[in-house]
């Protein structure tokens, strides 16, 4: 009689590998049940086995076999995994495909399946051919949304039959469901209110009817009834929004006009739509892709149209995100229009629906000055930024996290120094207070002379920037700067014997009329540094110079 080497599970250790994933192939892309019931009741029909992770005996066919293993290893429940016989078969006819980690980690999804689903009701057949009608007319080639989506038009058909007053609309948010029922002629309702709710209903309900502001009430406070579709939605859950149907694309237009010269300033539309209700109409819209927007309430009135309205506007930078500093679209005429309004500018205004003027006016403002004055210093602060990045031929990534003045402060003066300033007619170059340090003696006798005959003379000295300055959100470190007088004054009262070679002077200086000023800047001119306030180590010594 033939002996018998290979290391087969115990009967034991079979009922366990099948019991502890819940019966199911342990394959993931099968997961068969594999046992049922036979004609005969004391019996089971069983399409399952345990399978060899490493193959209990060696020889021909023997599927992942480990010589190292010993005998009780190879028998042991670690060296077992529950299949069906088709992934049994397959696995150990293609061992290289099914290696031993791919088949262990198939394992243990298999037992953390299972341990999900115990104690868990499963799928009842009418939610499973549900599910069958929804998503297997969906070819198996297209994507889950797709399938989603065709779930959703079900829905909606379905409830559409249900009361055809109604068009539906059925949205997935992710594990949110939102229907809208939209009315197509007039529908009665009744709303049954709890008692501790029914003072915020009416209320809510009042604004509705006099200014069309939608009603958003917890669903657990109120019930609704009058039509089919209620019965066939669960109540109870979520949020009950209803909301008018009395709304109409609109279109803002916007001039700003300088009082002084008669200029035009044309600003871009406010795209959006107004909601009506007995005692007033609101517009809100937004122009600039959503970077702006605005928002009034305009009331009825039976005597002549109210031209003065108050405009809430809302500025959105976070939409800035992703861009560039020197890239941010819609800045220039958005600096424009801020700009104009912060000098005072006359705005005037046409709400049109369907091209056709709706409501005009009129106003020195349309929103505070304080909202005009702290976003026109943010846009110019922006805008100095902008054209110190475009002198150095750097950019940054746009962040919207709020700068503090003292940044603000710093940025705008190192813009008036460096961009500013050489532009300017020399008479507005203003006094400078510098430190210079004559390099040699002849410097020296320069200085001294123009002191003593208060002769203008030419001098240059080094600019140094002893910390970062913050650009929209990037910390920005300047190497020095040379700035060159071809003309100057020196303030009087030095004293002449304090004037020597390599003896550092603070002294006051007064560009002439004529005054030629220019800067040199190194080569990188900026670097970006981390962290803000870090101070910045310059090599190199002040070079400076008087002629």
């Amino acid at each position: 009689m033939a002996r018998n080497n290979r290391d087969d599970f115990t009967l034991a250790t079979k009922h366990a590998l099948c019991l502890r994933v819940g019966t199911h192939c342990s394959n993931p892309e099968c997961r068969k049940p594999t046992t049922g019931p036979t004609t005969v009741k004391t019996k089971v029909n069983n399409i399952g086995q345990a399978a060899h992770i490493a193959a209990a005996a060696s020889g021909p066919g023997a599927a992942r076999y480990d010589p190292a293993m010993t005998s009780a290893e190879r028998k042991s429940i670690d060296n077992g995994i529950w299949l069906c016989q088709n992934c049994a078969t397959k696995i150990d006819r293609d061992p290289e495909r099914y290696p031993v980690t791919l088949l262990k980690e198939w394992k243990r999804q298999a037992e953390e399946a299972a341990d999900a689903e115990h104690g868990q009701p499963p799928v009842s057949k009418a939610e499973f051919e549900l599910m069958k009608a929804a998503v297997f007319k969906t070819p198996l080639s297209r994507t889950v949304s797709t399938a989603v989506a065709e779930i959703t038009r079900l829905a909606k058909e379905e409830l559409e039959r249900a009361d055809p007053r109604f068009a539906v609309q059925v949205n997935k948010f992710g594990n949110t469901t939102q229907i809208i029922f939209s009315a197509k002629e007039p529908v009665q309702f009744r709303a049954k209110v709890a008692p501790d709710a029914q003072t915020e209903f009416r209320t809510k309900m009042r604004a509705l009817a006099e200014h069309g502001l939608p009603v958003e009430m917890d669903a657990s406070t109120i019930r609704l009834e009058g039509s089919a579709l209620l019965d066939i939605i669960p109540q109870g859950t979520g949020t009950i929004k209803i909301d008018t149907q009395l709304r109409k694309k609109a279109v803002q237009k916007m001039l700003l006009h300088d009082p002084a010269t008669n200029a035009v300033f044309v600003m871009d539309d406010f795209v959006g739509e107004i909601v009506a209700g007995t005692q007033s109409l609101t517009f809100e819209g937004h122009a600039f892709d959503g970077l702006y927007g605005l928002r009034y309430r305009f009331e009825h009135a039976s005597g002549p149209v109210q031209q003065d309205q108050s405009v809430d506007f809302t500025f959105s930078y976070n939409s800035w995100r992703g861009r560039t500093v020197r890239g941010l679209p819609y800045f220039d005429k958005l600096y424009r229009y801020f700009d104009a309004l912060h000098k005072g500018w006359t705005v005037s205004w046409a709400l049109e629906v369907e091209g056709v003027e709706l409501l005009t006016g009129s106003s020195p403002r349309l929103t505070t000055p304080e909202f005009i004055k702290e976003e026109h210093l943010m846009l110019t602060y922006i805008k100095c930024a902008r054209e110190l990045l475009v002198l150095w031929n750097f950019d940054v990534p746009f962040n919207d996290t709020p700068i503090s003045s003292a940044h603000i402060d710093d940025v705008y003066a190192l813009w008036s120094l460096l961009c500013k300033a050489p532009k300017q007619p020399s008479a507005e170059l203003g006094r400078v207070h510098c430190r210079i340090v004559p390099q040699n003696e002849e410097e020296a006798t320069a200085l001294r002379n123009s002191v003593l005959a208060g002769q203008p003379l030419a001098t240059a000295f080094s600019r140094e920037f002893p910390e970062a300055f913050n650009l929209v959100g990037s910390f920005i470190a300047v190497n020095p700067v040379r700035l060159n007088y071809s003309q100057v004054y020196l303030r009087k009262g030095v004293r002449t014997n304090d004037i020597k070679a390599g003896k550092s002077l603070r002294l006051e200086i007064v560009p002439t009329k004529d005054c030629i000023f220019s800067i040199e800047q190194q080569e990188p001119a900026c670097v970006s540094v981390v962290g803000p306030g870090k101070k910045v180590d310059h090599t190199g010594e002040i070079e400076t110079t008087a002629r």
